[in-house]
């Protein structure tokens, strides 16, 4: 190849390392954002808020519950993650491990999961997320990453 080549290829490598598809972070700020706390049966919660100028994305979500229903009643929780217009973004079901005493199967009692693309929400729209728990409480934790709209 000749001296000219080379540098068109060069140059043609180094101008877009991003995949297009790639949410477009803010500079000069942090971007991660991160909520974690404990919510009691049929609370609605606001997590984060979207800032005016991004869209804010849900990378990771962990959840557990904790409790003990006692005999052979199992502890549930349902989750819903919505935004504030009312779309629903996301749905998890959790279920405790007391029934192994009763000859029953485990449940799990954590997921946590990560977005590949992540749960968006738009600028200036808030983040809610709203569980039902039969016993004990709900821990979590959220975080993701603000993005260009």
């Amino acid at each position: 190849m000749k001296k000219g080549h080379y540098l068109f290829l060069l140059g043609f490598l180094s101008s877009n390392p991003v995949s297009a598809n790639a949410p477009i972070v803010p500079t000069g700020e942090n971007p991660v954002w991160a909520v974690g706390g404990e919510q009691t049966s049929g609370q609605t919660i606001s997590l984060i808020t979207a800032p005016s100028q991004y869209d804010v994305l849900v990378t990771d979500v962990v959840f557990s519950i904790t409790g003990y229903a006692g005999g052979a009643n199992s502890c549930v929780a349902t989750i819903r993650l919505n935004d504030n217009t009312g779309n629903l973004l996301a749905s998890y079901r959790l279920a405790s491990r007391d029934m192994v005493n009763y000859g029953g199967g485990i449940s799990p009692t954590v997921i946590s999961h990560t977005y590949r693309a992540g749960l968006p929400i738009a600028a200036g729209n808030s983040l809610e997320m709203v569980s039902t728990v039969s016993c004990g409480g709900l821990s979590y934790s959220i975080s993701g990453l603000k993005v260009h709209p």
